[in-house]
């Protein structure tokens, strides 16, 4: 969320925004309307406006494969085979001809709570989630996503243990 705002004795017209890894910045303008157009600015920064690559447009289905072959001699030829396996069932035919810079958090959350109606497992929609998230930071590593949209989804800010707490006093 970006604010702007009028500090009393100072000059200028202050910008607080969030960019594109979740640092809070602060900007001034000399005018109100040059600071709407500065937030308007960083506010698009911040939605994936990575900077231009040959691979700006570069669909899921395109950079999975790529990925798979990199990360082939890196990983467990295991791993390689459960990640090839997870993003040909259940990422590649919701995103594959998605570019990687129109996917986002929204996008990631509403097909793993599809996945999860679907009757999928807990653990079988985190491994979905485990191979988009590791497949998204390699792109953020290559220059092609500013941040990875599938990090902090899961069971962030629910509480620790779904056990009942033990009564309180002796026996």
């Amino acid at each position: 969320m970006a604010s702007i705002r009028r500090r009393k004795g100072r000059p200028g017209w202050p910008v607080d925004y969030f960019d594109a890894a979740g640092r809070r910045r602060r900007l001034a303008a000399p005018t109100r309307e040059a600071a709407k157009m500065l937030r308007a600015q960083k506010v698009a920064e911040s939605r994936q406006a990575a900077p231009p690559t040959e691979d700006a447009q570069i669909t899921m289905t395109v950079y999975a494969e790529r990925w798979l072959r990199q990360i082939t001699g890196a990983l467990a030829p295991r791993t390689v085979d459960n990640y090839r396996t997870t993003l040909r069932l259940y990422a590649l035919p919701a995103f594959g001809p998605m570019t990687l810079r129109a996917i986002h958090h929204g996008h990631i959350k509403a097909l793993l709570a599809q996945k999860r109606n679907d009757g999928l497992s807990k653990n079988s929609v985190r491994l979905i989630r485990a191979a988009l998230s590791a497949m998204l930071g390699d792109a953020v590593e290559d220059g092609i996503l500013l941040t990875n949209p599938a990090l902090g989804i899961g069971r962030r800010g629910r509480g620790g243990s779904t056990r009942s707490p033990r009564p309180s006093g002796s026996g």
